[in-house]
């Protein structure tokens, strides 16, 4: 949020459902995304087999969610990315942008626009990977959550961007942080 600004609360059901399966990984698709089915399925089934919770964001998912699986059909990001395990998207720069504000690593399956260049950067930058679309199977989609969450490369600096000094509240500090990382004098 901006300075002096608070997040939104998040929805009474999305609040028990953190409170009972913490640190769920956030499957969201972006609302140009038309092929909501297929994603939903690969979401379910990739948390699954990452034995992770799970959260979809967006439209309806077809038929009853498993035990560790909530749907909604939104839900503020700076609200829900903190309290995330990680996210899967599709690089919108919106989202793009929450998710290093979090600290938290992306799977990003980009479409079109700017997500392709979006999910290159988060890739070099460390903070997460990247699938081509279409991205071909389930299981191709599982290998890939179960190697981001278990990178402590990709965590390490995901937890770096998110320690940086906020550039509204004190932009000298972010200033001389960007100074230091550039020059190679800090770790981000």
């Amino acid at each position: 949020p901006l300075p002096g600004k608070t997040s939104p609360a998040l929805e009474p059901g999305l609040e028990n459902f953190l409170i009972a399966h913490p640190s769920p990984v956030v499957w969201t698709h972006g609302s140009a995304n038309f092929d909501t089915s297929r994603f939903w399925q690969w979401a379910i089934r990739a948390s699954l087999d990452a034995a992770v919770p799970f959260v979809l964001v967006g439209p309806s998912p077809p038929g009853e969610l498993p035990p560790g699986g909530f749907h909604t059909q939104h839900a503020p990001f700076d609200a829900l990315f903190p309290r995330a395990r990680a996210v899967v998207h599709h690089g919108g720069i919106g989202t793009t942008a929450k998710a290093i504000a979090a600290g938290i690593p992306q799977l990003v399956i980009p479409r079109a626009h700017d997500q392709p260049d979006n999910a290159a950067r988060v890739e070099r930058l460390g903070l997460g990977l990247q699938l081509p679309y279409p991205f071909g199977s389930a299981s191709r989609t599982s290998r890939a959550l179960r190697r981001l969450l278990s990178s402590a490369d990709i965590h390490k600096k995901c937890s770096q961007t998110r320690n940086r000094p906020d550039i509204a509240a004190d932009p000298a500090t972010f200033v001389d942080w960007v100074e230091e990382a550039m020059a190679g004098t800090n770790p981000a």
